[in-house]
Order: C-alpha cells, then sequence, then structure tokens
C-alpha cells in the first residue's frame, strides 16, 4: 500500500502539473486572442496564425490536460440528487460502477485518439494556412488528457474497493486521493 500512495502522490504533481499548463495555455489564449481581436478592429490588421493556434493548440491543452485533475477534485458533474437519496450500499455501488465506466471509456479514447495521433504524426499531417500547424501537436494533448484520467480512474476505482473489501469504508477513498 506504500508504494501505491507514493504513485498517487507522484501522478497528484503530474496532474497537478498538467492543470498549471492548462490554465497557461488558457492565459495565452485570452491575452492573444485580445490582442487579434484589437489589432483587427482598432488598426484592421490582425495577429496572423492566432486563431488557428488557439484551435489546434491551446482548446485542446486546456480542455483535455486538466481532465484528470478535475476528475480527482471530484469538479465534475455530478448527479447528487440522486446519489444522496440512496442507500449507502447503493451509493458505493453506484462510485464503483462510475469509476469504472470513466477507466474503460478514457481507456478506449486513448487508445483512439493515441492511433490518430500515431497517424497523424508519421504522415506529417498540417492545417495549411499562412502558417503551416501541425496537427499531431493538439491530438498529443487529448491522449496525454485521456491517459491520465484513465490512470486517475483506475487509483480511484483500487481505493474504492480496497477501503471497501478492507473495511467496509468507501469513504476514506477521498482523502487519499485528494492528499
Amino acid at each position: 500500500m506504500r508504494t501505491i500512495n507514493k504513485l498517487n502522490l507522484l501522478l497528484k504533481r503530474v496532474e497537478d502539473y498538467l492543470a498549471y499548463v492548462a490554465c497557461a495555455a488558457y492565459l495565452f489564449m485570452v491575452i492573444s486572442m485580445s490582442f487579434d481581436a484589437l489589432g483587427r478592429y482598432l488598426f484592421d490588421n490582425p495577429i496572423p496564425g492566432v486563431y488557428e493556434f488557439n484551435i489546434f493548440y491551446a482548446f485542446p491543452i486546456i480542455v483535455y490536460l486538466g481532465l484528470s485533475y478535475t476528475y480527482r477534485e471530484k469538479a465534475h458533474i455530478a448527479i447528487d440528487i440522486i446519489f444522496d437519496r440512496v442507500s449507502e450500499k447503493k451509493q458505493d455501488i453506484m462510485s464503483i460502477t462510475s469509476s469504472l465506466l470513466v477507466s474503460v471509456v478514457s481507456f478506449l479514447l486513448f487508445v483512439q485518439t493515441g492511433g490518430r495521433f500515431l497517424k497523424s504524426y508519421n504522415i506529417n499531417e498540417v492545417y495549411v494556412g499562412i502558417y503551416d500547424f501541425p496537427l499531431y501537436i493538439g491530438y498529443l494533448a487529448i491522449v496525454i488528457g485521456f491517459l491520465f484520467l484513465f490512470i486517475r480512474s483506475g487509483f480511484d476505482l483500487f481505493f474504492l474497493i480496497y477501503h471497501k473489501v478492507r473495511n467496509g469504508d468507501t469513504d476514506k477513498h477521498s482523502n487519499i486521493i485528494s492528499e
């Protein structure tokens, strides 16, 4: 269990780093789009490539690199109205089922987007405009996001089952995951 806790701590650090990268991409996107709009409307001279850079790189980074962090912090959308009205045993079943479902779906999406990334990289797929933008960079952000969501949901599932089997308490996993 000590090794699992160390791995969990390492995962938490990586998730925090990915969240910082997503925040930095968001800040860059806001600033660059603001300057682009100012240039377009005040000087009739937009910044070339800003829109494409944000669409192909910043958006995927912002959305997908924050998935695992959001899942860990339980900041995603949940149906508490139903969850809070059922028995503790049903809550345990719902928690384990949802963690399993997230693990399976994120793994399938990781595999699918990983294949798309490799194909894009191998053929050097680019968006041709004023500047050429390699598309595989955006796909890589999506692959990384789903990989870490799969790992985090796997940890979540492990801790849910471990604490349920060990002492019938599934509430303790949230403290371990959030530490």
